[in-house]
């Protein structure tokens, strides 16, 4: 398993957030990652965890989506600080 550190920065905002790139690493109903989906990168709240899948929300009006775990083989899951 790999697990990474790396600060983005919001262009938008210019806050600084902390996200982790993993690989395999477990998600957990709750969680907030970034994911890549038809070729671009969307942020998405973990609705529901699963074994098997993951119900996701882009939080962009659109409907939630259902993803395999052996589909998500990279994302980023954002950690808060303290």
């Amino acid at each position: 398993m790999q697990n990474m550190a790396r600060s983005t920065e919001s262009e938008q905002t210019g806050r600084r957030n902390l996200m982790t790139t993993m690989l395999m690493e477990r998600l957990e109903t709750g969680d907030v990652i970034e994911i890549e989906r038809n070729g671009e990168l969307i942020t998405a709240l973990v609705l529901l965890a699963a074994e098997t899948a993951v119900i996701l929300d882009a939080c962009d009006d659109s409907t939630p989506f259902v993803v395999q775990r052996h589909e998500l083989v990279e994302y980023r899951k954002f950690e808060p600080t303290a």
